[in-house]
């Protein structure tokens, strides 16, 4: 399956950080029992987290060899065979 997730960049809730263009996250998403949340239980599934970043692509890489969207990946190396 797959799903579509949208998230406001401010948002007023008590506990809720504000989302600013051009940085960049890590979230996970939590999935519980029951439809209204209830806190984290033992029945509450977590995803791995992920890394996002909002606005344009990143300038600099987490990975090593590092590894920019939308560009060739500098430190790579095809081989020919």
């Amino acid at each position: 399956m797959e799903y579509e997730f949208a998230f406001p960049l401010k948002n007023d809730d008590l506990g809720d950080a504000l989302w600013e263009m051009g940085k960049a996250y890590q979230i996970a998403i939590l999935v519980g029992p029951s439809a209204e949340f209830n806190g984290i239980t033992e029945d509450t599934w977590m995803s791995d987290q992920i890394h996002i970043r909002l606005g344009s692509p990143a300038q600099e890489s987490i990975y090593h060899p590092p590894y920019l969207a939308g560009k060739e990946a500098t430190g790579r190396h095809h081989q020919s065979h």
